[in-house]
Order: C-alpha cells, then structure tokens, then sequence
C-alpha cells in the first residue's frame, strides 16, 4: 500500500488495490508530499540515490525527500497492482538499481526485432508501442505516460523485442537492466504450476486456461477448454478475461506464457503459468480445433 502523508512517503505491505493508470489522455496531477524522512535530495537512479529509501521497519520502506516530478512518477508506478505485490525490500533494491536517460521527442527507444537487455519506466513525457506486421499496417497496441513500463516482454521470453517504442513527447525514462529485472520482478512474482497442480486448479473451477498463441497454433492443439487470446492482442483485449479468477497462460515452450502472466498482473490479474509449456505434456491431453 502507498501511504502519502504530511511529510512522509510510505510503502507499506498492507494489500490494497488502487486504480491503475494507464492510456490517460492527461494524467491526473500527484500530489504526493515533497518533505520526506531520508537525508538526501538525490532522485532514484542517480549517483547518490542510496538515502532515498529506507527501512522505517520490518513491513515498511519510507521513501525521502524527493522532487515533485521524483515523487509523482513514483506514486503512479507504485499504483500498479504488479508493484504492490512487491516486498519493501524489493522495491528499495529496484528503484535504487535503476538509472536515468533522457530521450528526444521522435526518438526510438527499443525496436521490434532487437534483442532486449533493458525495461523502461516513464519518469515523465509519453511514448507509443507500435507493432509492425509483415503483411499488415503497423498496429498501435498502447500510449504510455508518467509510471508505466514497457520492454518487459523481451527480458522475461529471452525472445526479440516484440514491438517498436517511440517517445511521442521528449521526456525521462528509468532503466534497469535484464538481470535486476529478474532478480527483483520477475522471478519473485512468477507462480508457475506443472500440469497436474495447474488442473485441480481448473477442476475447482476457480482458475481458466488461457491460451496466448496465435490462432493457428492454438487450432493444431491445446488444451480442453481453453481461451485464446493471442499475446500480441493482449493488452488490447484482456477485458474480456475474468479478474476473479486465475488466469493460468499457456504456450509451447513458457516463454510467451510468462509474459503474459506479467502483463496481467499489472492489470490486476491473479496469474500463473504453466511450467515448460504445451511441450511438455502428452500430446494425446491436446485437442484439435473442429477442421484440423
């Protein structure tokens, strides 16, 4: 839980949700407190970051004296339900290991195709995420602003980058790098079930299979009872998925899979994937699409 009080900044492991932000036209203004409780000025990422946060206590981390903007970008990435799930430690390890670079407006900051080494958080302007198809227009899958992240995908599949990102304004962006994202996001948040757990789940009927392949992989075989909802239409189309229950992604290998669990569980979504992917399992558990 983020807790702005008069004179404090405070992330607390109480497990409350608050309202996501993203796609906004214009973001609503933050108003989180500038006097803080640390002992330098210095923003997240910058050579003498190490007094922003600290330990107020075993279950709470009080971020300091930060800017306006510091503390505003802050405020609205920590709304993301993904960060909230975050221990205190491991928020402190994250923002501290971050560092900053300015971009042009106009500018690429990751293109589709190349591998990926780093993910990026806006600290203030706005990009777009563009992916381009070989016999289609480019397709614009989302507008991002102040506290949202992107380039997660590459990092978390060890796949190339899936889309292109340009910033539309000129602005600020943190990064961090391939392996502190695993050490200090992916790998912590990751629930992955093999086959047998991952279908009691589905057995007590509080948990779907959600297929993230391309249709024309899903038809050849998957699972009985499974939805397909293609990775790259993800982040346009996961309103139609329950958030009530355990949206269990699924794929060939678990690369795709464990992208899409983490793009869900920053829209709130209780997640999990299954282990090793489709390839593991007996073929004979999968069934074909009616014409195949």
């Amino acid at each position: 839980m983020i807790e702005p009080t008069r004179g404090r900044f405070v992330i607390s492991e109480t497990d409350t949700r608050l309202p996501l932000i993203r796609q906004a036209p214009d973001p609503p203004p933050c108003h989180a407190p500038t006097t803080m409780t640390a002992s330098t000025s210095a923003a997240p990422g910058d050579p003498d970051a190490d007094g922003d946060l600290t330990r107020a206590g075993t279950d709470t981390l009080t971020v300091g004296d930060l800017s306006d903007a510091a503390a505003c970008w802050m405020t609205r990435m920590l709304q993301n339900p993904l960060f909230q799930r975050l221990s205190p430690a491991h928020l402190q390890a994250l923002f501290r290991r971050m560092t900053g670079i300015d971009f042009a407006a106009g500018e690429v900051v990751v293109r589709q195709g190349e591998p990926g080494d780093y993910c990026y958080f806006i600290v203030d302007g706005r990009c777009e995420i563009v992916h381009e198809g070989r016999r289609a227009p480019p397709l614009l899958l989302a507008e991002l602003s102040s506290g949202d992240c992107f380039g997660e995908d590459a990092l978390i599949s060890d796949l190339p980058r899936s889309a292109t990102v340009t910033m539309r304004t000129a602005g600020r962006l943190m990064r961090l790098s391939r392996a502190d994202f695993i050490d200090l996001i992916s790998g912590p948040m990751m629930l992955r079930l093999n086959h047998a757990d991952a279908a009691a789940r589905i057995g007590d009927d509080t948990a779907d299979w959600l297929d993230v392949r391309p249709k024309r992989e899903f038809d050849l075989g998957h699972l009985p009872g499974s939805v397909n909802l293609p990775l790259i239409l993800l982040r346009l189309k996961c309103a139609v998925l329950d958030h009530r229950r355990l949206q269990i992604c699924v794929c060939d290998t678990g690369q795709r899979s464990a992208v899409a669990a983490f793009v869900l569980s920053q829209r709130g979504f209780d997640t999990a994937v299954l282990d090793g992917g489709l390839d593991r399992l007996d073929p004979a558990l999968l069934k074909r699409s009616s014409g195949y």
